[in-house]
């Protein structure tokens, strides 16, 4: 069953599961996504924690949102080779964990 999540209203108890592209939309430190689509997330994500709803998490979806928001960072630095030139020099690695540790795990 779909919902219109601008018109959706969760009640306690329930429990919902982001799928990782929701997760680079709210917090991706790389990339600026369309307003709007990342605000009708957020607002939807505060309306959860208001009512006391459940957000759960994986560790796939950790783990894709770190890896995915890693290559949108060298793509967007055009470095020759991803783990040579860009991951193991890259700042952005400790931010994307600070993002997820406080941000996402809470």
């Amino acid at each position: 069953m779909l919902y219109d999540i601008e018109k959706y209203k969760p009640s306690q108890g329930e429990r919902f599961l982001f799928d990782t592209n929701v997760w680079l939309y709210i917090y991706s430190p790389s990339v600026q996504y369309d307003w709007h689509i990342t605000e009708v997330f957020g607002r939807f994500m505060h309306k959860c924690s208001e009512c006391d709803s459940r957000i759960c998490m994986t560790a796939m979806i950790l783990s894709e949102f770190y890896n995915t928001a890693m290559r949108i960072g060298y793509k967007n630095q055009h470095c020759d080779m991803y783990k040579k030139d860009f991951r193991n020099k890259q700042t952005l690695g400790q931010d994307i964990y600070e993002i997820i540790k406080q941000c996402i795990i809470p």
